[in-house]
């Protein structure tokens, strides 16, 4: 019977055949998940993610899969350069005439395209963003009272306070 290697004496446990279980957890890897993840998915231990992706059998499905993906996405985006000429011109009909093969399009659209096109192009308007940011002038008077409130409370709560040295720039 196999058992499972101790912590740092880098045996790895070697799966003699991939099961339906193995092949789930490698599917599942593939598409990204921790081994965490895949555990809590699976109900099975951190640990038996982890070889199963390590092993020999594992690690060769494991590449299989991926470069499958990989495939398909290589597929997806040659279909999408094949398409972007026709894109780029109902993109354009739209913008210079306001229609698409002779149909009107409402301004909102062509307008909202456009902006599409002016974005994708890097001409990203600026966005604003908004910051509750608050700045305080405090007298040497005032840091002294909040010092000093502080003593009170840590008498009360019974925590130690230790004096704060001000800076001054």
């Amino acid at each position: 019977m196999l058992q499972l290697p101790t912590y740092g004496t880098g045996k790895l446990y070697n799966l003699a055949k991939l099961q339906e279980r193995h092949r789930e957890i490698l599917r599942l890897a593939a598409m990204g998940g921790t081994d965490k993840d895949i555990a809590n998915r699976m109900n099975v231990t951190p640990v038996m993610v982890r070889y199963t992706r390590r092993c020999a059998l594992g690690s060769k499905q494991l590449a299989t899969l991926r470069n499958g993906r990989d495939g398909m996405t290589a597929d997806i985006t040659q279909r999408i350069q094949e398409l972007a000429p026709d894109a780029l011109r109902v993109i354009e009909e739209v913008v210079q005439q306001g229609t698409i093969d002779n149909i009107a399009i409402d301004r909102k659209e062509r307008l909202a395209a456009s902006n599409k096109i002016l974005d994708r192009a890097g001409h990203v308007p600026p966005q604003r963003i908004i910051g509750d940011i608050n700045h305080r002038l405090l007298t040497n008077d005032s840091i002294q009272e909040i010092k000093d409130r502080a003593k009170e409370l840590s008498a009360i709560n019974g925590n130690l306070i230790s004096d704060a040295e001000v800076i001054e720039s």
